[in-house]
């Protein structure tokens, strides 16, 4: 039986998605971007990509309810196959955009979240960033590839997916915490009293909350040979052989936490991790590390949300603080750009500062 949620999304799909408007839109912005359609409750064929505009109202007429993308760009996204070696990753992608997914369940603290990240940027000279409405109960914010530097100390920064937008990410939590700090009420740790929140590993040095990831080896057991290998947690990933194309098996997985302000391992120097006590602030809000992953997907601008019925529209700056959940009804959209108009190396001086 069809549930009364999913009966209302379906009878709203047809109608949206027919708009030339939204197709237009959803076309534009996926070009260069693995794309993949969701079916309700299960996502399609990966890697996917759209070849024409009546492409997307196609999969509409089959199911789908939702579009997702990918931050990264690549040169063709129907080359993509799971389990590809950096080096076959780093030759098929051409950049990558920085996105900042916020995913709070409370929506007035995510409301500061947004807010607190945008300020961040403009104290590093980015003008220009992209904020959208999730769908749900948070927020998108982008800066894009053209606001990057290409190279740094001669290395394409292209290749440096995900290591750098993570470390991108852990100098934004560092610096912008005074700023959300302004803009909490004063009565915000008694709100998150009872709140069971994942405290993870936290680092003595800078008090962040570590990033933590599986070290394992990836063994061929036909061309018996091996590789160590980062694997993300909670992330399925199936490798090959980068010679025979089989499946790669692991052996003696370790888990290594890693403070990426600060630069060091649980590896290198356990003694500088402990269990974090206390519920770490940006994990109340709703900004995850781990989101920034290869191949990760977020839901596309104007695309319709399954459990909400809503569509994640991109709203201005300014009208983070007063958004309301009503000026997504996917009846009333009205198109804006989520791709800001940005200046050639605009966010220079926020990864070199990152970098620092």
């Amino acid at each position: 039986m069809v549930s009364i949620k999913e009966s209302r999304i379906r009878k709203i799909t047809n109608f949206y998605y027919s708009k030339p408007e939204i197709q237009n839109y959803l076309f534009e912005f996926s070009k260069n971007r693995e794309i993949s359609p969701r079916y309700f409750e299960g996502f399609g064929k990966r890697p996917d990509s759209f070849e024409y505009k009546n492409d997307i109202f196609e999969l509409v007429k089959k199911g789908a309810t939702s579009f997702h993308c990918s931050e990264e760009l690549w040169e063709n996204p129907l080359n993509l196959e799971t389990g590809m070696s950096e080096r076959e990753l780093n030759d098929l992608r051409l950049g990558w955009d920085l996105l900042i997914d916020i995913d709070c369940k409370w929506f007035d603290y995510a409301k500061i979240a947004a807010r607190t990240i945008v300020e961040t940027f403009k104290q590093h000279g980015i003008r220009n960033v992209g904020v959208k409405f999730s769908g749900s109960k948070g927020f998108h914010i982008l800066i894009p590839w053209k606001a990057f530097p290409k190279e740094i100390s001669g290395i394409p920064i292209k290749n440096l997916f995900p290591e750098l937008p993570r470390k991108l990410i852990a100098y934004l939590r560092f610096y912008s915490r005074p700023i959300m700090e302004s803009l909490l009420p004063e009565n915000w740790q008694h709100d998150f009293k009872n709140v069971n929140i994942k405290k993870g590993i936290k680092c003595k040095r800078c008090s962040e909350i570590a990033h933590t990831y599986e070290l394992a080896e990836m063994y061929c057991e036909f061309c018996k040979r091996g590789e160590f290998r980062r694997l993300e947690k909670n992330i399925p990933q199936e490798l090959k052989c980068i010679e025979c194309s089989r499946k790669l098996v692991k052996k003696n997985p370790k888990e290594i936490s890693e403070c990426l302000k600060c630069g060091f391992n649980s590896e290198e120097k356990s003694q500088m991790f402990s269990e974090s006590l206390e519920n770490d602030l940006y994990e109340i809000m709703g900004l995850d590390i781990v989101l920034v992953s290869p191949r990760h997907l977020f839901r596309m601008p104007y695309s319709l949300h399954e459990k909400t019925a809503l569509s994640s529209i991109v709203i201005n700056q300014k009208d983070i603080e007063d958004f309301d959940l009503k000026q997504a009804d996917p009846l009333k959209v009205k198109i804006k750009n989520f791709v800001p108009d940005v200046k050639e190396g605009e966010a220079k001086e926020f990864v070199m500062q990152a970098l620092d």
